[in-house]
């Protein structure tokens, strides 16, 4: 007997309901007096329904007890079980039942020139509409996610314009398995953490899909002992079209194209004989040594091993073997020789200068063009080389007349 029981017997039904009701508005844990009004007739229904008012297990334990034995006041005391779950509490050993949401489908890219890579996964969602979860990862961590919900049709019509989109810049979308999308998200959320980083918003609504998703081993066929890779086999790797996103940006190399336009101007491609140059073959090697030392830390050398080792995965999704394979081993490679002798990284390197050089060449076209008084017009009546027209400085807009020739239409 506690003190809120002390002398119970003697108080009238009214009473007793006043005093239950004090304390549950107090959140009292002590449940003695409504273990005692249980067994008081009229007060029994008051007291079962006041017990629904806690957030404790020993309120739910007594409720289960007077649910098994009291076929009376069984459906009143799973009403104030109903209560006390919709305020969000959790009997031991119960966990909420995650909601049967079938993934539609998890895709992937491959990586652009900063290293980002998309993921997205599509599930179903209530209403017949489709859930997308979207990550975007990179060597260092999880720049964004987003979630949105919409109707199948716009679903995949977004899906469609961002495969096209991806075309058009020699990328692509690959469909992959869930676990791809669970790894490559966790191990970017361990960076994160282990560099202190908060996670981006969303983090762990996002996550709820993956929940329980096991991490993909890596492929035993891309672990084979095989030699180092060879300039050819970098080359035939290289030409492969998503390898261009992986280019240096042209504004880091600008110096460097600018000097080897000096060192070519200087220098002959091929000897009196109508052989190639040794100087300029040798001095092509050591601008990209240069290069390589310049701008390829430790850090930028990690980043291109794993994005090496994560493309010789999607080429195992979209079917191709021999890439996945050779790429693995270009991967490898990064641990067996110096950045400057690793050959997929002066190929790379190589690759990005020949692409500045071209931007270089098309920029001073168009300066030239520009600095020309005269330009050339066609139509169907005919060319005519007419006065260009001064460009229009910054805010200002063009109010220069058209020139009309014979023959054209208004």
């Amino acid at each position: 007997m506690t003190d809120e029981t002390i002398g119970w017997e003697n108080l009238s039904p009214q009473e007793m309901t006043a005093r239950l009701q004090a304390l549950a508005g107090k959140g009292e844990p002590d449940l003695a007096p409504f273990r005692a009004a249980l067994q008081v007739p009229g007060v029994a229904e008051v007291a079962v329904r006041l017990l629904g008012e806690f957030s404790i297990q020993e309120a739910w334990d007594l409720l289960e007890e007077i649910a098994e034995a009291n076929k009376v006041l069984r459906k009143e005391a799973r009403r104030a079980q109903h209560r006390m779950r919709t305020r969000g509490f959790r009997p031991t050993g119960e966990t909420r039942p995650a909601p049967s949401r079938r993934v539609i489908r998890a895709l992937a890219t491959g990586f652009n020139s900063e290293g980002q890579q998309l993921l997205r996964v599509l599930q179903e969602a209530p209403l017949g509409m489709l859930r997308s979860i979207r990550f975007v990862v990179t060597s260092d961590g999880i720049e964004d996610i987003a979630i949105t919900v919409g109707n199948r049709r716009d679903m995949e019509r977004a899906l469609a314009e961002l495969e096209a989109g991806l075309s058009a810049l020699r990328g692509f979308l690959v469909h992959v398995p869930l676990a791809y999308v669970a790894r490559r998200v966790r191990q970017a959320s361990e960076k994160m953490g282990a560099a202190g980083r908060p996670l981006p918003l969303r983090y762990n609504e996002a996550l709820e899909v993956l929940a329980g998703v096991p991490d993909d081993p890596w492929p035993a066929e891309l672990d084979e002992p095989v030699p180092r890779p060879t300039p050819a086999e970098v080359e035939r790797l290289l030409r492969e079209d998503i390898f261009a996103s992986w280019y240096l940006e042209p504004d880091s190399l600008n110096r460097f194209a600018q000097e080897w336009i000096r060192i070519t101007s200087a220098i002959p491609p091929e000897t009196e004989e109508g052989v190639p140059n040794l100087s300029l073959i040798q001095a092509r090697g050591r601008m990209t040594a240069r290069i390589i030392e310049e701008l390829c830390d430790a850090a930028t050398c990690r980043r291109y091993q794993e994005q090496l080792q994560e493309q010789a995965r999607l080429f195992l999704f979209l079917g191709e073997g021999d890439l996945a394979r050779l790429a693995a081993r270009c991967a490898r490679e990064f641990d067996q020789v110096p950045p400057e002798e690793n050959l997929f990284l002066r190929g790379l390197v190589e690759k990005s200068m020949d692409q500045t050089l071209l931007w270089l060449r098309e920029r001073q076209r168009r300066e030239e063009e520009e600095r020309e008084p005269w330009e050339l017009r066609e139509d169907a009546s005919g060319r005519l080389w007419v006065p260009r027209k001064p460009s229009p400085k910054e805010g200002e807009t063009d109010s220069t007349t058209e020139l009309w020739l014979p023959g054209q239409d208004r």
